[in-house]
């Protein structure tokens, strides 16, 4: 985005970079396509002139041999402070809740056209799904955090990735590592805390960690 985002004539913002210090230098060695030919022109008389080997470039540059074209004086940790926009898509990202297939749902196996990994690279939500996926993708945990009667019955809990503790996942089974599922109250026991707003009975898969959605 242009630092002058509003277009006052005020920057509002001031692109800065520390990437080249004062002694920053470039060297670069090209060699000329250009070759001195002599000829005779029947209406002038002989002369000579400048023909060139490559019609797009009259000089040629190796930029792939560090003999021929150095830069010095490159910060060793550049950073680059810049105004980006990022959009947050129109349209609603499903969950792969009660869809085994969408268990391989990553990066690199989409699942579908309708999931998180096949929404453009820099949208918002893929920037989130991205984050989750790094933080969490080989996270197993399970808590239950309230019992119900008789135990192992769970009122309320968090379980990611495989099931192995007595009280089981709103699903019945577990997922693999990073695969979440989350599960509120049933019904209000008196004393227990009551879920605010309008909280989904169970909520599992991508949707409740969009990392892997």
């Amino acid at each position: 985005m242009p630092d002058d985002s509003d277009g006052d004539g005020k920057p509002e913002f001031t692109t800065h970079s520390d990437a080249l210090t004062p002694a920053f230098l470039m060297r670069a060695e090209a060699k000329s396509n250009l070759r001195l030919v002599e000829g005779v022109d029947a209406s002038i008389g002989a002369g000579s002139m400048f023909i060139s080997s490559d019609p797009d470039a009259p000089l040629a540059f190796d930029f792939n041999d560090p003999e021929k074209v150095q830069m010095l004086g490159i910060a060793d940790a550049p950073t680059v402070d810049m105004r980006m926009a990022i959009h947050e898509l129109d349209t609603f990202v499903p969950s792969c809740e009660n869809d085994d297939k969408c268990q391989a749902n990553y990066p690199d196996t989409p699942v579908d056209g309708d999931y998180i990994w096949t929404t453009p690279a820099w949208s918002l939500e893929r920037i989130i799904g991205t984050a989750g996926y790094f933080a969490y993708g080989k996270v197993a945990h399970e808590d239950c955090l309230i019992f119900g009667l008789p135990k192992p019955k769970c009122d309320a809990g968090v379980w990611i990735g495989p099931h192995k503790i007595p009280s089981p996942p709103p699903s019945g089974k577990g997922g693999p590592l990073g695969w979440t599922q989350f599960k509120v109250l049933d019904y209000h026991v008196p004393g227990r805390p009551v879920p605010v707003g309008n909280v989904p009975r169970h909520c599992s898969g991508r949707h409740s960690r969009p990392g892997r959605r």
